[in-house]
């Protein structure tokens, strides 16, 4: 009987039409990826991929074996997903996570993974979301927490809730932006422009019938928090990042203007991939969120 893998291997190879990327989002070395699909071909005495077109392209015969694994992968995730959370996983969980999520969330995900699952080692990827969601469908993550992230046919999204973003500035901007106008004439600190934080802000300001300012851009959210700590500026981001700063009075809402829509939070997965740690790592990630109430 045919080996699962042989069959993963062909389905990846036909989705992202490279040996390279399949390799990397199944974790294994380019020729393993070669061999698999070189014995898929040879057990079903059929030629599936066209080899010298670049990227790779589907023969007649392996469209219809793709259509066939499509299924059986599918059905095996959802027969890992089913029954393989209760085992403890090993290997290594490549994960990847928004900046809030890192700073509020992260310390315990890391901790109940390592109590839960002893032989499990965890590198992490702390970075804007899109980024985050290129990675995750390009193989270089198993796993990712994002906001709003974009529609790509290999990933599936799995809410985790809304989370509250606002203009965050120091108590004294309150009596200087009493209007979108006014905002519009304050330092804006925003990350690049792909970012989720660029898009929400040049939204609002289209929304507001104002032309967008120019912003101060940012890589880092954290820069973003300790500028605007600093009183250097005025920034959009989750309410939950700054919390203790706003009880204590240290930085505050800006809500006489028009305030900014919730934005889902999800948990991205690549569909098909055959491994036990995703539903595993999926479990953690939202019991961690539900303790922190990191969503509404």
């Amino acid at each position: 009987m045919t080996s699962l893998k042989l069959i993963e291997a062909f389905y990846w190879v036909a989705k992202l039409r490279s040996f390279h990327a399949t390799a990397r989002r199944l974790n294994v070395t380019q020729p393993t990826v070669t061999y698999r699909v070189k014995e898929l071909e040879r057990q079903i005495a059929r030629p599936l991929l066209v080899r010298s077109d670049q990227p790779v392209r589907l023969t007649p015969q392996g469209q219809a074996v793709f259509a066939y694994a499509e299924r059986l992968v599918g059905l095996m995730q959802e027969m890992h997903e089913h029954l393989g959370r209760d085992s403890p996983v090993s290997g290594v969980l490549r994960l990847g996570v928004m900046d809030a999520f890192a700073a509020i969330c992260l310390p315990d995900l890391l901790r109940d993974l390592s109590e839960r699952h002893p032989n499990l080692a965890v590198s992490v990827v702390v970075d804007l979301s899109h980024s985050l969601t290129l990675k995750l469908d390009a193989g270089e993550l198993d796993i990712a927490v994002v906001s709003t992230p974009p529609s790509i046919a290999g990933l599936r999204y799995l809410r985790l809730g809304a989370l509250n973003v606002a203009w965050i500035a120091t108590p004294r901007y309150r009596s200087i932006v009493g209007d979108a106008r006014a905002l519009s004439r304050q330092r804006i600190f925003s990350t690049p422009p792909s970012s989720n934080v660029g898009t929400i802000i040049a939204d609002w300001f289209r929304s507001a019938g104002i032309d967008m300012p120019t912003l101060s851009i940012c890589n880092s959210m954290p820069a973003i928090v300790g500028l605007v700590t600093a009183g250097a500026g005025i920034g959009v981001m989750p309410a939950k990042l700054v919390e203790v700063a706003i009880k204590a009075g240290t930085l505050c809402v800006l809500d006489e203007i028009e305030p900014v829509a919730p934005q889902d939070v999800f948990i991205g997965v690549p569909v098909g991939v055959l491994d036990p740690v995703i539903p595993a790592a999926t479990d953690a990630i939202r019991a961690v969120a539900s303790r922190h109430a990191f969503c509404d």
